[in-house]
């Protein structure tokens, strides 16, 4: 695995009121090519960490994109993808007329790549013959399929990840697991992800953070995972 940190926060703080911080001084470095998990109790945080992390809540502190301070919210966006387990699509639209307004937003400057990357991946997440219909005739499995493949096809440098997979079918997490761990290895991405699945955090993830107590944990912030587990 590579060491070169890709994401740093310093003193990131969080809370809705001054009197309650959901995050606090946190201090943390994410290296490239690593696919990270953030666990802990329910209502801890997580969620809410990144959606910091994704720049999509005002927050105290200081975000760093490989070692150079981000300044500029929108731009850090471009070089990011957050994708939720409740995407934003329009039903009126077909998957592709969908996937075009998401190349739009983010201003792909690889028009051809991001189509290229598009059939790819919709390939291999047998979606190629959903693309022509429209997205109200879509389960939300389908859903969440179209708004990942539209994102990662935008090739972000950090793509963040809250349990976006949990209406999938099986072959599709098969083949996702085997996509994603080639995505951070080949390009030297990170993903950092959320899920309550232990099946998925043994064959995805590389590291496991603890958030506790408003921050992530420092004393053991990373704990190896075996790998033997069969998807469940």
């Amino acid at each position: 695995m590579s060491s070169n940190t890709i994401l740093r926060l310093e003193n990131i703080s969080f809370g809705y009121s001054k009197e309650e911080n959901i995050l606090k001084n946190i201090h943390f470095k994410f290296n490239a090519g690593e696919i990270s998990v953030i666990k802990g109790n329910n209502g801890a945080g997580k969620s809410t960490l990144l959606k910091v992390l994704s720049g999509l809540v005002e927050f105290d502190g200081e975000l760093f994109l490989k070692e150079e301070k981000v300044f500029d919210l929108k731009e850090y966006k471009k070089r990011i993808a957050y994708i939720p387990d409740s995407p934003l699509l329009y039903n009126i639209l077909t998957g592709r007329e969908n996937l075009k307004l998401i190349e739009n937003l983010w201003l792909v400057k690889d028009h051809s790549g991001y189509w290229d990357r598009i059939y790819i991946w919709a390939e291999k997440l047998h979606m190629i013959d959903a693309l022509d219909k429209p997205v109200d005739e879509y389960s939300l499995g389908m859903r969440n399929k179209l708004f990942f493949i539209g994102n990662l096809a935008r090739n972000p440098e950090i793509v963040f990840l809250d349990e976006p997979f949990s209406s999938w079918d099986q072959e599709s997490l098969k083949n996702v697991i085997l996509m994603l761990k080639e995505y951070v290895t080949v390009s030297e991405r990170a993903i950092i992800m959320v899920t309550h699945s232990e099946s998925l955090i043994h064959h995805l993830g590389d590291k496991v953070i603890l958030l506790k107590n408003n921050t992530l944990n420092k004393s053991k912030p990373f704990i190896p995972l075996k790998k033997e587990r069969s998807i469940q």
